[in-house]
């Protein structure tokens, strides 16, 4: 018996008869969890990557603008052509 049990008490579960392969009862667990479309919730759970706050957004457009000051200066001057 194979067993896979996520938060979202989403279950799959697979029961072997009496002339299943071990590679047929795999695919056929394959087959059953993708069914149940938790493969696609654990790819969106691994690449979630949360939003940025408010402050930080701030302070880094603040230091970009103050990088951009800093090169249009350099510039002016010549050191950057």
């Amino acid at each position: 018996m194979l067993y896979l049990t996520s938060s979202m008490a989403t279950n799959a579960k697979i029961e072997k008869t009496n002339n299943e392969s071990s590679a047929y009862l795999l695919r056929k667990f394959v087959r059953k969890v993708q069914g149940t479309g938790l493969t696609q919730i654990m790819r969106a759970k691994r690449y979630f990557d949360r939003p940025k706050s408010s402050l930080r957004m701030k302070r880094s457009a603040m230091h970009r603008l103050e990088q951009g000051k800093k090169y249009d200066e350099l510039r002016k001057l010549g050191k950057i052509n």
